[in-house]
């Protein structure tokens, strides 16, 4: 559980710092082991995802 929405916070953070959201997301996933996140409303929801 939380894997979608672990992922969604911790790349919101990363893309906050200026991490593009496609290599957040490869670094998440490498990290975990496993595709993230679980959904592919989440994902595009991240990779539309601006910092105000």
């Amino acid at each position: 559980m939380g894997i979608g929405r672990a992922t969604l916070l911790a790349a919101s953070v990363m893309i906050h710092a200026g991490i593009p959201a496609d290599q957040a997301l490869a670094w998440i996933e490498a990290a975990r082991g496993r595709p993230v996140p679980d959904t592919p409303q989440q994902r595009q929801w991240l990779l539309q995802y601006t910092p105000h």
